[in-house]
């Protein structure tokens, strides 16, 4: 059995949070409800909130211990240090990793099954993606972002508009060898 487990394919789910107390529940309770056929664990990069959305992490935690891998910080670092901490504890772990940050959620509880079994067949893409609806607190969308009428898409693609809704996104760990670096240091990480 340990040889079938050590071959199935590891997610890491990449989240980071700050001040998402309101959202923090529901987003960690859309990953941990996922069905897979293969190990998953969910990184929290909690930056030194100024609201309950520590203690509810904490909470999360001794509720999902298998589950959630905490980082915590002791003083708030910003947006790009936590995105890099959580980033490389996700490599570290996972084949793949999917993204959901503390204030978004997803609605399918296969979302992970089925982006792993797309990835597993065709080991030319590096990336996939899916639609979504923004909503806003009253759970009215907002809006749909647009995607091309294509279904798949290329490196350039993205690079002249990127499209990717970020809790929609899976990456092979791979693909991303050697560019962490540069995409920490830019703008934005979105």
């Amino acid at each position: 059995m340990a040889d079938i487990v050590s071959q199935m394919p590891s997610v890491s789910i990449f989240m980071v949070t700050y001040n998402h107390e309101k959202y923090i529940r529901q987003a960690v309770k859309s990953i941990v409800s996922q069905q897979t056929n293969f190990p998953y664990k969910l990184f929290i990069g909690e930056d030194f909130s100024t609201d309950d959305t520590r203690t509810i992490c904490l909470e999360l935690k001794e509720k999902y211990p298998n589950k959630i891998e905490l980082l915590l910080t002791e003083k708030n670092i910003g947006g790009l240090k936590n995105a890099s901490r959580v980033y490389d504890a996700c490599v570290a772990y996972g084949k793949y990793t999917a993204i959901c940050e503390g204030d978004d959620y997803w609605t399918d509880v296969k979302k992970l099954q089925k982006q792993v079994d797309f990835l597993e067949v065709n080991s030319d893409f590096n990336i996939c993606c899916h639609k979504v609806a923004v909503l806003n607190e009253k759970n009215k969308t907002l809006k749909t972002p647009k995607m091309p009428k294509r279904s798949t898409f290329t490196q350039a693609d993205v690079a002249n508009h990127n499209f990717l809704v970020t809790q929609s996104v899976m990456f092979r760990n791979s693909a991303w060898e050697g560019l962490s670096e540069g995409y920490f240091q830019s703008v934005s990480g979105d």
